[in-house]
């Protein structure tokens, strides 16, 4: 029996293998076969429907690329929830609310800067209390910071995870009576666990990409 896909919208159309096989009602092995319907009772023009046939391939597969394991509910859920927590770091920090960034860390998770002069060894922030003391240091120096969330890629595996994702990070500030504007192209490398069904961060760690320094116009 085929399937129903969505009304995507009001216009009366055929795909062409529809067209060349008798019509709308016509099956096409392997095709998207159109079909119409009339909605309401007063004329209102046919919608368009897309009718899978059972001979068509399966869709592509929204897992991860190369996988031929289709995902389940929880790994959707999983990857949404880790979408969200980088967002809620980045929302945090931009509003300075540093005990919440702490908070979104396991209780002996780190923060690992590599942001320093190149050659200079990371600094290392162990635990929330420690964390969070070093982003009142590190923001303080900034009139207002915007992060820019950009692509995440994870891998999860139980109730641990692992994955990347980069942003810009605009941070404004003032030196010698000129305003300016920092922008950072930050790439994190995360470490997830999954604690009493919440996800946190284990370790956190930043490398620059590059950056740009120069006047601002921004008020």
């Amino acid at each position: 029996m085929c399937t129903i896909g969505p009304v995507l919208g009001g216009l009366k159309r055929y795909p062409p293998a529809a067209r060349e096989n008798g019509g709308a009602g016509a099956r096409v092995p392997g095709s998207v076969v159109a079909t119409t319907t009339r909605c309401g009772n007063s004329g209102d023009d046919p919608t368009y429907h897309a009718t899978v046939c059972p001979s068509d391939p399966e869709p592509p597969n929204p897992g991860r690329a190369g996988s031929d394991a289709p995902m389940d509910g929880r790994a959707v859920a999983d990857r949404v929830a880790l979408r969200g927590l980088i967002d809620a770091y980045a929302h945090h920090v931009d509003r300075r609310d540093v005990d919440a960034v702490a908070g979104l860390f396991s209780v002996d998770g780190r923060l690992v800067s590599h942001l320093q002069a190149a050659g200079d060894p990371p600094i290392v922030r162990r635990g929330r209390a420690d964390i969070a003391a070093a982003l009142v240091a590190g923001l303080g120096r900034y009139l207002g910071t915007t992060h820019v969330v950009g692509g995440q890629v994870v891998d999860v595996d139980g109730d641990v995870a692992a994955g990347e994702a980069t942003c810009l990070a605009h941070h404004l500030y003032e030196r010698d009576g000129e305003r300016r504007m920092l922008v950072m192209a930050v790439r994190y490398a995360d470490t997830f666990v999954r604690s009493a069904g919440v996800w946190e961060f284990d370790q956190r760690e930043l490398r620059l990409d590059w950056r740009d320094d120069r006047v601002s116009e921004a008020r």
